[in-house]
């Protein structure tokens, strides 16, 4: 079996560390062969590990070097300064577990290790292991980065708290004030508490809410929000949604000296609000001179006195005294795109009225017998369309004297024409546009037609204080 070399290592207390990058540590270490004997002024090829926990432990940091041993066979060398394995040197957290140093050696000064050996640092140079000047701790691992105690040692990559020498940032690492209080909640459908602040008896809580809307919050302990302020600069008391510039869901109380039972709140010409007696303001409206009276502007001033009443029962319009739900002395009008000439209101089955044509009156008593004073009217039903019709008549200013004939009457263009007359002592009939006129002797009489709705209005003309009596039958409509 080949024998092994015995490497014996010297840790020395003169180690030195330096604050500034990179970091090394003086090692020495005698080296003999298998038999005892030393290995002088010869290059000799080592691998150093920085081995964490125990002597088979995790390596944190693996070099090599190449020195060349003294005439005494010692070889020095500073570990953190060769050629690098794996990790760095200068990341090495000396404040945290056991560390080892594990050294291998190949006599020939090559990479082939034959000889190895293992031994704890009892004693960390205080330099490294206050990793330079920052009393006692490692490096950060960002900038900003303030340590805290773990129960065990001191942690000092912690993402928490941030100080970037001028601003403080809580769960932020680029504060832009002073101190700045950061929630990595994206979203959230009530408040996000961000800070707290408390004594033996209460907690309140500071943060930032969401939905409905962005907002700014102070909530009770059981998280329900007080008092938000909303991005719009809306402020709501009570409510997280404010839809004005201040919403309140409750009661407001004003104590400003001028507060009393029944007072309104009023305010100045800039705005500013104190609590007034009713009545007490100054107003130009005056009693009014019958009961009911109600008031309208008239572009300058409040009037007391229109023509709308109002009993608290019916209302009137130009009457004071109405005496159905609305009572109208004078007559209405109606404009609601309906509206025409002829046309008569008319309610559908919810009483919705609308102005609307009125049906054809159909001829159903064919005989009509009028006297009738000039400037008086007669109503005769004749249709859509028109009717034939059988006349006899006679001027009261003329005894006996009697025209009789038949006639047509067309509805569309109201137009009258005779289709035969049977003059009757010289009485005749004579027929031009929509006139029909009597000659008898006497001053003419003049018959006049329109028409509305399938109705003939039919205007008695002539002479005043003479009346013409008429028979009127209905052949055909």
């Amino acid at each position: 079996m080949k024998k092994l070399y015995t490497l014996i290592t010297i840790l020395l207390l003169n180690m030195a560390a330096f604050a500034q990058s990179p970091q090394k540590m003086s090692y020495q270490a005698v080296v003999r062969d298998a038999a005892n004997g030393l290995i002088a002024n010869q290059m000799v090829g080592m691998q150093i590990s920085i081995l964490q926990g125990s002597d088979t432990g995790t390596p944190v940091y693996v070099e090599t070097q190449t020195p060349t041993t003294n005439a005494n066979g010692l070889a020095s060398l500073e570990i953190g300064t060769g050629n690098i394995v794996s990790g760095t040197f200068a990341s090495i957290d000396w404040s945290t577990g056991t560390y080892y140093i594990k050294t291998e050696t190949d006599l020939a000064g090559g990479n082939t290790y034959t000889i190895s050996g293992a031994s704890q640092l009892l004693s960390v140079p205080y330099a490294l292991y206050a990793g330079g000047s920052n009393g006692g701790l490692s490096d950060g691992a960002a900038a900003g980065n303030t340590p805290f105690w773990n129960g065990t040692s001191w942690v000092t990559n912690n993402s928490n708290i941030f100080n970037n020498g001028a601003n403080v940032g809580i769960n932020t690492p680029t504060p832009e004030r002073i101190l700045e209080v950061h929630s990595n909640t994206t979203y959230s459908f009530g408040i996000t508490p961000s800070l707290m602040l408390s004594d033996n008896f209460q907690k309140w809580n500071l943060g930032l809410g969401y939905d409905p809307a962005f907002r700014f919050s102070i909530a009770s302990e059981d998280l329900t929000e007080r008092f938000v302020i909303q991005q719009t600069g809306n402020v709501g008391i009570g409510t997280i949604n404010p839809l004005a510039k201040l919403d309140v869901a409750g009661q407001i109380k004003i104590t400003d000296g001028t507060h009393g039972a029944g007072k309104v709140l009023t305010s100045d010409a800039n705005g500013l609000a104190t609590w007034t007696t009713p009545g007490a303001a100054t107003s130009n409206l005056a009693d009014g001179t019958a009961v009911g009276n109600t008031t309208y502007w008239n572009g300058t001033d409040w009037v007391e006195t229109s023509t709308l009443f109002s009993n608290g029962t019916n209302v009137g319009i130009g009457t004071d005294t109405p005496a159905a739900k609305l009572d109208i002395a004078g007559t209405v009008k109606i404009t609601d795109g309906s509206q025409g000439t002829g046309k008569i209101l008319t309610s559908d089955a919810n009483g919705l009225a609308t102005w609307a044509t009125p049906a054809p009156v159909a001829a159903s008593a064919p005989y009509y017998h009028f006297t009738t004073p000039v400037g008086g009217n007669m109503s005769i039903p004749v249709g859509n369309s028109g009717a034939i019709m059988t006349v006899a008549l006679k001027d009261t200013c003329a005894t006996n004297k009697t025209a009789v004939g038949m006639i047509y009457y067309d509805v569309n263009s109201n137009t009258v024409s005779v289709l035969n007359s049977s003059p009757i002592a010289f009485a005749y009939i004579e027929a031009a546009a929509n006139v029909l006129t009597l000659y008898t002797g006497c001053s003419a009489k003049t018959f006049t037609f329109t028409n509305t709705g399938g109705v003939a209005t039919i205007t008695l003309g002539g002479v005043a204080n003479i009346s013409a009596e008429s028979k009127w039958t209905v052949l055909g409509i």
